[in-house]
């Protein structure tokens, strides 16, 4: 009697997605968990990607590439997800606001953020919202992306000194500075100055 082939023994094998970081197997229950997680924070994320980038365009893109490594990357357990999608989202946004800052160069102008309804959503209108007012988004152009990011998730969010300093990568002290610096920055700007 002759050995079984290998194409009547082997099972086939359930479509997976691989892993752009270790080629590693990712079964399709796991993608819908990530994506389950990814769509439970992503009002949040919103929120912060367009408070700090001042475009709801932009901050959607920002989102797109978050879900893509999402996705594709390792992903913590269920209990770091939201802090691993807040520190992706944010450090995208930094990114993104550097790269704006050079195309934009020598822009003579004033640049005016694109102005989203955010009253109907908590999380998206976030816990203060006179931190969040198009002016005071427009003031922020005059802020480094760091800056903008400390103050974003400390006025906006209510995010601990020390969850934003492991968030952007800086020291709590350093955390606390950028803060003060953008709000005696956005309260000495006389709005309507054109500064920024």
């Amino acid at each position: 009697m002759s050995a079984p082939s290998l194409e009547t023994t082997t099972p086939t094998p359930t479509p997976v997605a691989r892993s752009a970081e270790d080629g590693q197997d990712l079964a399709p229950e796991d993608l819908r968990e990530a994506e389950a997680v990814f769509e439970d924070a992503r009002r949040l994320m919103f929120g912060i990607a367009y408070r700090m980038l001042g475009s709801a365009g932009e901050a959607e893109e920002v989102l797109r590439d978050v879900r893509t490594r999402w996705r594709n990357g390792d992903r913590p357990g269920a209990q770091d997800a939201q802090a691993s999608l807040v520190t992706m989202v944010t450090r995208l946004a930094i990114d993104a606001l550097r790269s704006a800052r050079a195309r934009r160069g020598n822009y003579v102008g004033f640049w005016l953020p694109e102005p989203v309804a955010t009253t109907g959503d908590p999380a998206v209108g976030a816990v203060n919202g006179e931190a969040l007012e198009v002016a005071v988004l427009a003031l922020m152009d005059g802020l480094t992306p760091t800056e903008r990011a400390a103050y974003v998730l400390r006025e906006a969010f209510g995010f601990p000194h020390a969850r934003i300093a492991g968030i952007i990568g800086l020291s709590q002290a350093d955390v606390r500075a950028l803060v003060v610096r953008a709000r005696e920055f956005l309260a000495e700007v006389p709005p309507g100055s054109g500064e920024g």
